[in-house]
């Protein structure tokens, strides 16, 4: 249940970028970043920063005040930060790591080894070396997403990112993530690589169309799952990423049917009213 939840700052998120309530949404991001840090997790901190950068690009057209050049320098250096700093900081607060300047300096030094983009897209390299990776498996963690709870049942959503780990040559706590590109190529080869690929960019293309034109509740789910896509794609696997998405789709399902059966009770609650006066 945390994990769906926790996709609600998200949901919440897209929807004062929409409605243009900045204000709400700089107080929202302050629980956002408390959260990121405690994990740490910068997954959610990153899909929604980005996702909603994109809103706002939509909806400066042509004309930029000084205001919101600075709101989206803001949100850049924010997310600039916590992409770069983000375990550091943890390490900091929470594992009794001394403070030193200079760890900020070797961090920015050793991104080549610690970044996370630059070891995701690595996998494919260690793909090619790896022997071991059964597609039957692979097949059946992504299935396991038509679980609600697949844990439940002994089966993981996460096989690529298990048989890396045992199979990759170094020792890394982070940034291990998976690659779409990469346990593609393991599980089918390269005609399965290029159909992934392409459903990939029809995907992206789909959603975005759609989260411009429409103009229901249903744009935010799009806006949501656009964001996902476009951000996280490229540092997991099929398995473990389709999880987000269902995890995403529950909680829009779980709010959709809360707020269908507050205005059924308020309609019979109006309708009893009326009745009554009536009389």
């Amino acid at each position: 249940s945390s994990l769906i939840a926790k996709w609600l700052f998200l949901f919440l998120s897209i929807i004062f970028v929409l409605k243009k309530k900045y204000i709400n949404f700089i107080l929202l991001s302050i629980p956002l970043m408390i959260y990121s840090f405690s994990i740490p997790d910068r997954t959610l901190i990153t899909i929604v920063i980005l996702g909603v950068f994109v809103i706002l690009i939509s909806q400066l057209k042509v004309k930029i005040t000084l205001k919101k050049l600075i709101f989206l320098i803001t949100i850049f250096s924010t997310l600039l930060f916590l992409l770069l700093f983000n375990k550091l900081i943890y390490n900091i607060i929470f594992n009794n790591q001394i403070f030193d300047f200079n760890q900020f300096v070797i961090q920015i030094n050793n991104l080549q080894r610690s970044f996370e983009p630059s070891l995701i897209f690595a996998h494919s390299i260690l793909a090619l070396d790896i022997d071991n990776f059964d597609t039957f498996s692979y097949l059946k963690s992504i299935l396991s997403n038509f679980y609600i709870f697949p844990g439940y049942f002994g089966i993981s959503n996460n096989y690529y990112y298990e048989n890396l780990i045992s199979n990759i040559p170094f020792e890394l706590n982070y940034g291990l993530g998976g690659s779409l590109f990469a346990s593609s190529f393991l599980a089918f080869g390269y005609p399965g690589l290029a159909l992934i690929g392409f459903l990939f960019g029809i995907v992206l293309i789909k959603l975005d169309y759609f989260s411009k034109i429409n103009k229901s509740n249903l744009r935010i789910l799009s806006i949501s799952v656009l964001s996902l896509v476009a951000v996280y794609i490229y540092r997991n696997s099929l398995d473990n990423f389709l999880s987000f998405i269902k995890q995403i789709v529950l909680l829009y399902i779980f709010i959709q049917i809360q707020v269908f059966t507050i205005l059924i009770l308020i309609k019979k609650l109006s309708k009893h009213e009326n009745f009554t006066h009536n009389k």
